[in-house]
């Protein structure tokens, strides 16, 4: 998406948060780089430059806004196709949380020198992977500063700079502030029960048709949609060997182009995890201008906040309807999840871990069969809790949906259309289409090449949707409930 410096400050001029987080602004006279929606009158045009990232701007010398907060756009990573690679090490440093010898490590991980990643940084971005992960580890640690009650010391620890004086010194350096500064007296966290923090997305947004799909699909006592639309869940975060618990609420926010989160207290020390799958779950980080035509803008594709919840979910739904897979799920819930107490009588369980299974000591499938799962679904399920404790099913997204997939496949009992619906929700990949769903045959059937078989015709006309597949899929299922429903 290229845009000129008259077009930026065009953009600026009218706060159009369809940019939001597409490129900063940086201003000459005051050394601070901002979002294109700053609410701070926009300066002269000679006075201001622009950049692509915010990466870019701090390696120039700028420290982000303390009022637009750059650390809360939606992110942007829009490489061409030919920077694959690039897309691959910023899924995996974050996957990482920009931990120490990150690097080294990850060129371990993808079978390339630690040379060929400094160049492919260098190629891509325009700085070292070492500024990189600098400059994400400094507004990680700036947003815990302003939304959260943890110490300084706490948050250096958190955000991966390993001891208290290297993240203050770093602090100094970059923004020209101490911590205590940039967390502002008068700004002083209250120990209340919640964190409350706002994440910015692009608009168009259609909020009711996304909510739509999770309160249709919600576990109950797991997650629940109010008749406000107000998203609400319990959530478990594994980190560093610790397992931290709590809830959530996610309200949208359309009139402003955010949601604002609540996040329980027990989830303090891992908000940047938490707010990582909120942006998944609900595809924050979109960028509505990049769809191709025949899609619309406003479509989203939902994601998950765990990939072995929604393997599980996807197999006790097969060949029975959305309802029904819902009842069944609340009890295996009930009978396996562990409770805990949440501020809403509708949420009361954590979704059964992998390693719950195995220590109830109960027979997977004569259990579930008792729930009224059949014997099928049960031991594909039992399959998938042995892959999960013996690591060999994996839903990191810089390993890409193929081995997914074809690990998935190798479970008795999982289809090609339970895998790839799978590895499209919990890795929310981008270029999944489900050309041998129902609906999706019933609705391209009559747009298609009769001199072909099928499968070839809807492979075919898919191809101008790449690599946005998945939401055409999404918006193909959209548009068939939305006539059953009458809104269209």
């Amino acid at each position: 998406m290229k845009l000129s410096q008259q077009s930026c400050y065009e953009i600026i001029k009218s706060k159009d948060s369809r940019f939001d987080g597409v490129f900063f602004t940086v201003v000459k006279t005051t050394g601070i780089y901002c979002r294109p929606i700053c609410k701070v009158p926009p300066p002269k045009q000679e006075n201001c430059d622009f950049y692509e990232t915010a990466y870019q701007a701090e390696q120039a010398g700028y420290r982000p806004c303390l009022r637009c907060r750059p650390e809360m756009a939606p992110e942007y990573s829009e490489f061409e196709q030919s920077d694959y690679m690039i897309k691959q090490l910023l899924t995996f440093f974050d996957e990482e949380n920009y931990c120490a010898g990150l690097v080294q490590k990850s060129a371990d991980y993808f079978g390339i020198t630690a040379r060929h990643v400094n160049r492919l940084f260098h190629n891509a971005l325009g700085i070292s992977p070492q500024q990189y992960i600098m400059t994400k580890r400094l507004l990680n640690g700036k947003r815990l500063l302003q939304d959260t009650n943890l110490s300084a010391t706490e948050i250096s620890g958190i955000v991966g700079f390993g001891s208290p004086n290297r993240f203050y010194q770093a602090l100094k350096s970059k923004y020209k502030m101490s911590p205590s500064e940039i967390r502002g007296k008068e700004k002083k966290r209250q120990n209340t029960e919640w964190i409350t923090i706002k994440i910015a997305y692009r608009p168009p947004y259609r909020w009711g048709q996304m909510m739509d799909y999770f309160k249709l699909r919600a576990i109950p006592q797991v997650e629940w949609v109010d008749a406000f639309d107000v998203y609400r869940r319990t959530l478990r975060v594994a980190l560093n060997e610790e397992l931290y618990q709590g809830y959530i609420e996610v309200k949208p926010v359309p009139e402003q182009n955010h949601i604002s989160v609540k996040v329980s207290r027990g989830l303090e020390k891992v908000l940047l995890q938490v707010i990582k799958s909120v942006k998944k779950a609900f595809d924050l980080d979109a960028i509505p201008e990049a769809l191709p035509e025949g899609i619309n803008k406003g479509i989203r594709l939902p994601g998950c906040f765990d990939g072995f919840e929604v393997v599980l979910r996807a197999i006790i739904g097969q060949q029975i309807t959305v309802k029904a897979a819902t009842t069944l799920s609340g009890r295996m819930v009930a009978y396996l999840g562990e409770k805990t107490q949440t501020p809403w009588d509708e949420l009361s369980r954590f979704f059964p871990s992998p390693k719950e299974f195995r220590e109830s000591g109960l027979n997977i499938v004569d259990t579930l069969g008792s729930l009224g799962i059949i014997s099928l679904r049960g031991r594909a399920i039992a399959s998938v809790v042995d892959c999960m404790l013996n690591q060999e099913i994996s839903f990191e997204k810089s390993k890409g949906p193929d081995e997914l997939i074809e690990s998935l496949m190798k479970i008795k009992g999982i289809g090609i259309w339970t895998a790839q619906y799978v590895a499209m929700r919990s890795l929310s990949w981008p270029d999944v289409f489900l050309e041998s769903d129902l609906i999706i045959k019933q609705k391209l059937t009559p747009h298609l090449d009769p001199n072909l078989k099928y499968a070839r015709a809807a492979t075919e006309y898919a191809k101008a949707y790449e690599p946005w597949r998945s939401y055409l899929t999404f918006s193909i299922w959209q548009d068939h409930f939305d006539k059953i429903n009458g809104l269209k």
